[in-house]
């Protein structure tokens, strides 16, 4: 199960912030090498447990950022994503995976 944190006005999702405003989300950390940003195109509706109804990201479009800031161009090409947990998954493997090469880079 992924460790999910709640520090002030954000959420820690596995050790990095992730904020939501509006249909757009990031994750990440500015400390590090990457982050995602990720926009929601479409939600779907889902039933709580309780039997509430209620809308869910469906298909998020993601897309890896440097946070270097001469570096514009996105570091990835943009990725289409069934789903927030197969986001975040594509997301923490990228994020990961540049700051591997960060880190060889010094």
């Amino acid at each position: 199960m992924a460790e999910v944190t709640k520090i002030k006005n954000y959420i820690l999702y596995e050790g990095r912030p992730l904020i939501r405003n509006g249909q757009t989300l990031v994750y990440g950390s500015f400390s590090e090498a990457a982050y995602a940003d990720m926009i929601i195109l479409n939600e779907k509706q889902e039933k709580t447990p309780e039997g509430e109804v209620i809308e869910v990201p469906d298909m998020i479009m993601v897309t890896i950022m440097s946070t270097d800031k001469s570096q514009l161009a996105p570091l990835r090409p943009q990725e289409f994503h069934q789903g927030l947990a197969d986001a975040l998954e594509y997301s923490i493997t990228q994020i990961e995976r540049f700051n591997k090469k960060q880190t060889i880079g010094k």
